[in-house]
C-alpha cells in the first residue's frame, strides 16, 4: 500500500491499486480460498474496491469460510480469537484502533504492527481451518485431484478405511468410510476403495 497518496481528509483514495492488482493475480490462480467470514464480509470490500478501480472481477474461486461453517457449532462465540483459544490455537495480537490511524497518517512503526497483526491472523486461521476441517463440510473434493477415486475427499489423503453400513430410503445401503489421517466421515453410495456400487438399483 502506498501511504504517501493516503488523505486522511478524503472520503477515499486510491491507495490500494496495486495491492488490488496483486491479490487478484494469486487469488485467480487458487484451487481453494479459506477465510473468516470472507463470503459476508472481506469478498464484498474487495469487490467493491476493484469496481472502485474499474479492475476486473475476481475469479469465482471456492471458498470455505471458517465463520460459516463454525455457525452450526454452538461455540460462546465464532470470532477467530474466541475459536482460536477455545481450542487452545493461539490468539490474535492487539491492534488498537490508534494504530489503525497512525498507519494512515504514514507511522511505518504501525504500518510494521499491522502487518505482524495481519499475518498472526493468517496463522490462527490456517490452525482453525485445520482444527474444525473433520467436522465442517469443505466445498472442495481434494480427490479429485487424483488419477483414481481412493482418496478422502476432506484432506485428499488415501487413508480411507471402512467404518460402518447405512441404510437410505432412496439409495439403499451405503458405506460409511472413516478417514484415518483427518478423521472425516465420507458416506457414499460407491465403494471409494474398489469402485464397486454397494447398494442395489
Amino acid at each position: 500500500m502506498d501511504l504517501s497518496r493516503h488523505d486522511l481528509a478524503s472520503r477515499d483514495d486510491d491507495s490500494d491499486y496495486g495491492l488490488l492488482k496483486q491479490f487478484s493475480e494469486v487469488y485467480t490462480r487458487a484451487d481453494l480460498a479459506v477465510g473468516h467470514n470472507a463470503i459476508r464480509f472481506d469478498k464484498g470490500v474487495i469487490r467493491s474496491r476493484l469496481i472502485k478501480h474499474k479492475l476486473p472481477d475476481i475469479y469465482p474461486v471456492v471458498v470455505d469460510d471458517t465463520y460459516i461453517s463454525a455457525l452450526p457449532i454452538a461455540f460462546t462465540s465464532h470470532r477467530l480469537d474466541y475459536i482460536s483459544q477455545y481450542l487452545n490455537l493461539g490468539q490474535k495480537t492487539n491492534h488498537p484502533y490508534k494504530l489503525w490511524v497512525d498507519v494512515m497518517r504514514g507511522s511505518k512503526k504501525a504500518l510494521e504492527d499491522t502487518i505482524a497483526y495481519c499475518k498472526q491472523d493468517v496463522i490462527l486461521l490456517e490452525r482453525v481451518y485445520n482444527a474444525l476441517l473433520p467436522y465442517i463440510k469443505t466445498n472442495l473434493n481434494r480427490a479429485v485431484f487424483a488419477e483414481n477415486n481412493q482418496l478422502c475427499p476432506g484432506c485428499g489423503q488415501a487413508t480411507l478405511v471402512k467404518d460402518s453400513i447405512r441404510m437410505t430410503a432412496n439409495l439403499g445401503k451405503r458405506r460409511r468410510w472413516r478417514c484415518k489421517n483427518c478423521g472425516r466421515s465420507v458416506t457414499t453410495g460407491i465403494n471409494l476403495l474398489q469402485n464397486v456400487k454397494e447398494y442395489p438399483r
